[in-house]
């Protein structure tokens, strides 16, 4: 459950220059104080890391459709991990698909966000 909080949090936070995460770094590069909001985010439990890092290594290559981002598959995770030749244990794929569930619920959010912000500017 840790490592799920972690996800949506970071995920919220965003990465990139123009990412939430960006903005308070950098409050804190220039002034010395660490903004609540990043003392607040939980950490990554490091029994987790290398699940997270398969999670996102996995992330980073989905593919997309016209509706948006496409969920991680069994069949992606297999590939996967025949590629750094390994077989992953049952919890690790059902983790991964479990932290895609937050991601893709995350974008969806995100997703309507945008809609009703644009449906907002045309009236």
């Amino acid at each position: 459950e840790e490592l799920i909080e972690y996800a949506t949090q970071s995920f919220k936070m965003g990465s990139g220059p123009n990412s939430r995460r960006a903005q308070l770094e950098s409050v804190q590069k220039q002034t010395g104080i660490t903004p609540q909001e990043l003392l607040d985010m939980p950490e990554i439990p490091q029994s987790m890391v290398s699940i997270w890092t398969h999670f996102i290594n996995l992330h980073n290559t989905r593919t997309t459709g016209m509706s948006g981002a496409n969920a991680i598959t069994y069949s992606d995770i297999l590939a996967y991990f025949t590629l750094l030749q390994e077989q992953p244990e049952i919890w690790e794929s059902n983790t991964i698909r479990r932290l895609d569930t937050v991601v893709l619920q995350h974008f969806s959010d995100l997703m309507e966000k945008e809609q009703n912000k644009a449906k907002s500017k045309s009236k």
